[in-house]
């Protein structure tokens, strides 16, 4: 058995091959369930019926996918770049923290039409900011950036801790601040927390992300980059300026998803404002990871991708409220497994195996 890699895999073997994986996900997951003494048919039901069967599902699920588009669509310029940045949830917090800073401190008058759009270029500075200090440690002195990443995570983490339980707590006992005035809270559709804008202002920066990777010069030297970095340095192609850039990129979506949190959900700086607990051991960061993989790294991918995850953690949650012996961790559980799946099927998407016969003596 030989490994040998594709010219230039189709469409079709692509899709083929992702189709596949999900389809073995069902399937094992489904004999879990199964030991468990759980009906598959029931859960898998129950998972795509409640956020995709219904209008109120359906928002449900649109309302989740905010910060996962933002996030993954960032992630996935990153992940283009060879740039691996795990740090979302850390530039996410900036974000959240810089969003509500503006809000209940420097200007807590303004009016709607200036206080939101300052919180969010505030917010893209701050998870930018971030991820570029990642970007400048790998350049000077070749820091892995998995683990610079990683671990700023953890600095933007207790940042908020010391923020919630010190300087800015609220007058209740509390770790929390006190609520953003009304002109920093984004419109939503009726009694409903779909923030709608941030959804919209998600989709058409998804757009302009996928414009800048096929249509502009320095999306080309992003996408060369990305495909053999040792090719495009010999070309002169900067690898400081390609990792920088796809890094504050990066962060700063995902700081623009932190402030849609504070300002479309939360209405405060609180902890969970990064998804942690709502999507049980994962938060919307880490999730976006795999979205990012799922949707092929590309930012129309993200899109789709960001909505079929999240319809599944919905799905998931009736799942823990409607059926007994399920827990909440099982659709985690899921979710890793048709990561890893998917992993391997994007081997096989870029070798095809073969076998050959023979014996040498």
């Amino acid at each position: 058995m030989k490994f040998r890699k594709r010219t230039a895999p189709s469409f079709w073997v692509t899709l083929g091959i992702s189709v596949l994986s999900i389809l073995l996900t069902i399937l094992i997951s489904s004999i879990l369930l199964f030991l468990i003494g759980v009906s598959p048919l029931k859960v898998w039901y129950t998972i795509f019926g409640v956020p995709f069967g219904s209008v109120s599902g359906v928002i449900r699920a649109l309302t989740k996918m905010i910060p996962l588009v933002l996030v993954s669509v960032g992630l996935s310029v990153a992940f283009k770049a060879q740039a691996w940045n795990i740090g979302a949830p850390g530039q996410m917090a900036m974000g959240a923290i810089a969003g509500a800073g503006v809000a209940l401190f420097l200007f807590p008058n303004y009016p709607s039409y200036l206080l939101i759009p300052i919180m969010f270029v505030s917010g893209f500075i701050a998870g930018a900011s971030i991820a570029a200090v990642c970007a400048v440690l790998k350049h000077k002195i070749n820091l892995n950036m998995v683990i610079s990443t990683l671990l700023l995570n953890y600095f933007a983490f207790e940042l908020i801790d010391y923020l919630i339980y010190g300087p800015w707590q609220s007058e209740v006992a509390f770790p929390q601040t006190r609520s953003i005035p009304d002109a920093a809270r984004i419109s939503a559709l009726g009694n409903t927390d779909f923030h709608y804008p941030t959804l919209i202002l998600g989709l058409v920066l998804a757009g302009v992300t996928y414009v800048i990777l096929s249509r502009t010069s320095i999306g080309y030297e992003i996408r060369v980059f990305g495909e053999n970095p040792q090719a495009a340095e010999y070309a002169g192609i900067s690898s400081f300026k390609v990792i920088l850039l796809a890094m504050v990129i990066s962060g700063g979506l995902a700081g623009l998803a932190g402030v849609g949190e504070v300002a479309g959900i939360h209405y405060m700086l609180r902890h969970g404002v990064t998804g942690g607990g709502a999507i049980y051991t994962a938060s919307y960061g880490y999730t976006a990871i795999f979205i990012a993989w799922l949707g092929r790294n590309h930012p129309i991918g993200s899109i789709v991708s960001s909505f079929f995850v999240a319809g599944i953690l919905v799905g998931g949650q009736a799942v823990q409220s409607q059926i007994e012996g399920v827990p909440y961790a099982m659709v985690i559980m899921i979710l890793g497994l048709m990561l890893m799946l998917l992993m391997a099927g994007e081997f096989l998407n870029r070798y095809r195996v073969t076998f050959e016969g023979g014996v040498k003596e």
